[in-house]
C-alpha cells in the first residue's frame, strides 16, 4: 500500500542522462545562471568592503 503512493521511478541512465537532462532545460540553465551572477556579486561586495575597511583612510590609523 505504501508503494501506491511513490511516483513511478523513470528509467535510470546514469549520470550523462541526467546532465543532459538538465542542460536542456532552459529553467536549469536560467537558475545557474542566476546562482553563479549573485555569488560573484557577494563574493566581490565582500572583498571590497573588507579592502575599504581595512584601509587607512577609514580608520585613521
Amino acid at each position: 500500500m505504501v508503494d501506491a503512493a511513490a511516483p513511478a521511478q523513470p528509467a535510470s541512465g546514469g549520470i550523462a542522462a541526467s546532465l543532459r537532462e538538465a542542460l536542456a532545460s532552459r529553467w536549469a540553465l536560467a537558475g545557474a545562471a542566476a546562482i553563479f551572477l549573485y555569488v560573484g556579486a557577494e563574493v566581490a561586495i565582500g572583498t571590497q568592503m573588507a579592502l575599504f575597511l581595512n584601509s587607512d583612510g577609514i580608520w585613521g590609523a
